[in-house]
């Protein structure tokens, strides 16, 4: 069970990681002056992706299966949460921080499963140590 949620909370929590560097790319064109400035970021941002992409699509997809196949293993259940939690509550946190104007009802539902994600990770890192069938403890 400990595995299946953390497995499911990873997937939850990529598709809002990709969104948060997508937030700070765009806070970062957003700070350039003049379309000069503009062309100029994506074309640093183009020859970083060209040079190092090559290497980057690779280890974040290994990194992100690692995290989410260290939830079915016992001894490494803590470290995966602790890993689920920082990348969830990173990119919730870069999210609500680089949203411009205040956030309604509608942002609100769509930042709910990162939330959650990040909530079951919580207990999942308070549970990692407890066998599988074992009472919580208060």
């Amino acid at each position: 069970m400990h595995g299946a949620l953390h497995a499911m909370a990873t997937a939850i929590a990529l598709p809002y990681a990709l969104l948060a560097v997508c937030f700070a790319m765009v806070g970062e064109l957003a700070r350039a002056r003049g379309l000069s400035g503009v062309v100029d970021a994506l074309l640093a941002h183009a020859a970083w992706f060209v040079s190092w992409g090559v290497y980057l699509i690779p280890l974040a997809s290994l990194a992100a299966l690692s995290i989410a196949a260290a939830g079915f293993f016992s001894r490494l259940r803590r470290v995966a949460a602790l890993s689920l939690i920082v990348l969830s509550g990173s990119s919730l946190l870069t999210i609500v921080l680089l949203h411009a104007g205040p956030l309604d009802s509608g942002h609100l539902l769509f930042l709910l499963p990162c939330v959650g994600g990040l909530l079951v990770s919580i207990w999942l890192f308070r549970r990692a140590d407890q066998p599988a069938g074992a009472p919580a403890a208060a």
